[in-house]
């Protein structure tokens, strides 16, 4: 089932006022009716949604530091009643046709010669800096400490600092669930095609307690049985 397919079946239920989980006693040919009324879902016309303009919106983006994909989402919504949701609007993966332009790491990759070899591919570089102890020498690297003080410049901006909080939102957090909460910082089994299937299947758990988490607000069972037990109490 496509993305697409899931967000219409989304949009559907919240319009019909059916949640999860399903109201009991509710049939699978009661729920296809409110969902789709009397009309077979394999009859239903399906009418292609206008696609946004990735290319404007990507260079409108660069051009705007403080502006958000919400807010062009929005002006998407109001030029195309019938568009995409927003959910799908921020969430639906883009791909740069242009190349990589922009590079976050953590301060473990920074040095001189990265950056300056960054700077001469033509990539933006935002790489924190490690702790230096004294003044450093410049001495016959001209191009290269002109590399790293454009670098620490962009670190520093706001839109530098934004792009840093993002990849520890997005990478570094995931990381600490799988490799330290997950405990998969060692695995112990033989052979590497048993390890790239434990990977598999525990970052494949990871994913699940995301949707999970974005569908239902609790990411695993134990928390959805907590919040179920306080809702009781509660009443």
């Amino acid at each position: 089932m496509g993305l697409g397919t899931v967000y219409d079946y989304l949009e559907r239920a919240a319009a019909v006022g059916i949640g999860w989980p399903l109201p009991e006693g509710l049939s699978e040919e009661e729920l296809e009716s409110k969902l789709f009324g009397n009309q077979p879902v394999l009859a239903r016309a399906v009418q292609p949604r206008p696609q946004p303009d990735w290319k404007t919106i990507h260079e409108q983006l660069q051009q705007y530091r403080h502006l958000t994909l919400q807010l062009l989402c929005e002006e998407y919504r109001q030029a195309n009643p019938e568009g995409y949701p927003c959910s799908w609007f921020c969430e639906v993966p883009k791909v740069n046709v242009a190349g990589i332009e922009e590079t976050v790491t953590d301060k473990g990759y920074h040095s001189g010669a990265v950056v300056k070899r960054m700077k001469a591919y033509g990539v933006r570089s935002y790489i924190p800096e490690k702790k230096q102890k004294g003044r450093r020498n410049w001495a016959g690297k001209p191009a290269e400490q002109q590399a790293v003080y454009a670098n620490r410049r962009r670190g520093r901006g706001e839109y530098g600092k934004s792009l840093l909080r993002r990849r520890g939102e997005l990478v570094e957090r995931s990381f600490a669930h799988c490799y330290e909460t997950g405990a998969m910082r060692r695995c112990h089994l033989r052979g590497h095609e048993n390890i790239r299937t434990r990977q598999l299947i525990h970052v494949d758990a990871f994913n699940l307690s995301l949707i999970l988490r974005k569908l239902l607000g609790t990411g695993t069972p134990r928390e959805l049985k907590n919040r179920a037990g306080q809702v009781v109490r509660g009443k």
